[in-house]
């Protein structure tokens, strides 16, 4: 008799949805977990049931009860429990231990494969694919996003379509493919609407915004962004807010507005400690830093790239690091030692080629550029800002074009050559409207006051 109300109890908990699961008293589950008389596939559950409890704050009890599922899945021959038990460590590991992370994700595609259940097929894929888009292999990336996305569709698994094609849209951005990473956002958008997904729905509002963000268009993405965040908090999810906050933070800091965008940025960086979202914590503090540095606040500064850096060491995130060299190298370059300026910015340059980041290249050849413009080195100058323009060009970076025409104008004024000087000056001027216009301030400020 009382096994039959333990198991009664446990299906209670383990049919709760995700939005409710939240509220579950972790306490009740463990009570629960330490009464449960034998090792069987409720057991299995129930482990996994208390580790995904602790994966929403990157606890890491995550991996005693993700562990001891995946131990009693093996000796029960669980293939099912086995892959669950893997995605959820695989997601616990993804920021602090990625080598981990990818053993887990792996095997779970391989234990997968051996099983019949195409929707663990589908789901494995998915968390796999996920992990190669967030290290920037992605070519393996989109192989595997794309295989979970043809099973996906054909089963109607709405929520692994979605998160296929929201992560396809965040490789084709960070490729610098705006138009085919938008098409793939919209897709992922529209299902997400048709289901009232309003978890999956937040997520990809949240990087149209970044999308927006990057092509310069900052009051669309600061709609997008406010849609996301307002959505975000109505339902508690707090990993999206974060994000939304920072992002938010970084459009007020390219309008030049750092008292709202250090707000933000605070905002965002105490939800992210909660959440111990190691990788979003290092992005803040790079953002941060960057404001004190247009300040010419370097002390600050270099405080902020440092707590960046330790972070982004400890988890592996070379594109991170990428950044921070880039930044320390602006620090340097503004104190007018261009030796170690230069130092910072190829370190990040070989980082920026061995991913194939192009917005980040085409950065790191700008900044190279200066360095080279200041030591009175034109020719090299001009080459390097003539390979950085062409690269913004060809991608629509809106604010690396008129820093480019912007360089452009100097060094041919160095060189004697007025006449495309005044031509570059020109391009400079009608980006530089563009991006800072009256109007962009206006609809900004008009979007702020009145949330979603």
């Amino acid at each position: 008799m009382q096994r039959i109300i333990l198991l009664l109890v446990l299906l209670f908990f383990l049919f709760t949805q995700t939005t409710i699961s939240l509220g579950v008293n972790i306490d009740s589950l463990i009570t629960l977990y330490n009464k449960y008389p034998s090792v069987d596939k409720h057991y299995v559950e129930l482990s996994l049931k208390i580790a995904k409890e602790y994966l929403i704050t990157n606890d890491k009890s995550t991996t005693i009860y993700g562990e001891k599922a995946l131990i009693a899945s093996k000796q029960l021959s669980y293939n099912d429990g086995i892959i669950e038990s893997l995605l959820t460590l695989g997601n616990f590991y993804i920021s602090i231990h990625p080598d981990k992370a990818l053993i887990c994700f792996e095997d779970a595609v391989t234990t997968a494969y051996k099983s019949t259940n195409r929707e663990l097929i589908a789901r494995a894929l998915n968390k796999a694919g996920r992990y190669y888009q967030i290290i920037h292999q992605f070519d393996k990336a989109k192989e595997y996003l794309k295989k979970s996305l043809q099973i996906s569709k054909k089963m109607e698994l709405h929520e692994t379509t979605i998160s296929n094609l929201n992560n396809l849209g965040i490789i084709y951005r960070k490729e610098s493919d705006f138009k085919t990473a938008e098409n793939y956002y919209k897709k992922a958008l529209n299902i997400a609407l048709m289901y009232h997904d309003d978890r999956k729905r937040c997520e990809v509002l949240n990087n149209l915004g970044l999308l927006y963000k990057n092509q310069g268009n900052y009051s669309k993405a600061l709609e997008y962004e406010l849609r996301a965040l307002a959505l975000s908090e109505k339902i508690n999810y707090k990993n999206v807010s974060s994000s939304c906050m920072n992002n938010i933070g970084i459009i007020y800091q390219t309008q030049k507005n750092y008292p709202q965008s250090i707000k933000y940025y605070k905002k965002a960086l105490k939800i992210a400690k909660q959440l111990n979202n190691y990788r979003l914590i290092a992005r803040i503090y790079n953002n941060e830093g960057i404001i004190y540095l247009k300040q010419k606040e370097y002390n600050k500064a270099m405080k902020c790239f440092d707590q960046s850096i330790a972070i982004n060491k400890k988890i592996g995130n070379e594109n991170g690091l990428s950044s921070n060299l880039k930044n320390i190298g602006f620090i340097y370059l503004q104190k007018g030692d261009l030796k170690n300026a230069m130092k910072n910015f190829n370190n990040s340059l070989e980082i920026d080629k061995k991913y194939k980041n192009i917005s980040k290249i085409c950065l790191s050849l700008e900044s190279l550029s200066q360095v080279h413009f200041l030591m009175k080195n034109y020719d090299i100058a001009l080459n390097l800002s003539q390979r950085s323009l062409k690269i913004a060009d060809s991608i629509g970076l809106l604010t690396e074009q008129a820093t480019s025409h912007n360089l452009l104008t100097s060094i041919y004024k160095s060189k004697g050559n007025y006449k495309q000087a005044l031509n570059h000056f020109e391009s400079y001027k009608n980006l530089t409207d563009s991006i800072f216009n009256l109007k962009s301030l206006k609809e900004i400020n008009e979007l702020e006051n009145n949330k979603f």
